[in-house]
């Protein structure tokens, strides 16, 4: 009777561990700067949820770009400046910000310029294999751009 016991218990335990469904990464409030026709580079921005597992970000793309690369403001002797990163880690349960003055997308070489309130197909990448799939949409013109992506990488 007792072995039934600890069998019974055991299987309820394993049931409650089940239960737990896993938590996938989330992207949301995704949003690209809006920029005039003839810009080359455009920043996106987001807000990602790692879920329940961590993620190692290596890669982005973003239809109708070149290419689309993971950056980071940094300050350098009292000046701002834009670095790739390589490798962004995102702890279990984390969230990061994508926003002007920090982690951004930078979307270079478009086909052709988004306008205003179009959607843009998007999506991180890890090696491993994961991909996070999202829809960024373009927000207005870009009059100011105090993320200065008017340079040239």
């Amino acid at each position: 009777m007792r072995i039934a016991l600890v069998f019974v218990l055991a299987l309820g335990a394993a049931a409650c561990g089940q239960q737990t469904a896993e938590q996938p990464p989330v992207v949301s409030d995704a949003w690209i700067r809006g920029a005039p026709p003839t810009a080359t580079v455009l920043a996106g921005y987001l807000r990602l949820a790692a879920g329940n597992q961590p993620l190692q970000l290596t890669r982005a793309r973003c239809e109708g770009f070149g290419a689309t690369e993971i950056h980071r403001t940094v300050m350098q002797d009292g000046v701002a400046g834009m670095r790739a990163v390589e490798r962004l880690e995102v702890g279990s349960g984390d969230t990061v910000e994508f926003a002007p003055g920090g982690y951004h997308l930078m979307l270079m070489r478009p086909v052709a310029v988004p306008e205003a309130d179009a959607s843009v197909a998007c999506a991180l990448l890890s090696d491993d294999g994961t991909e996070i799939p999202f829809v960024a949409v373009v927000r207005g013109a870009a009059a100011e751009d105090s993320e200065g992506h008017e340079h040239h990488h």
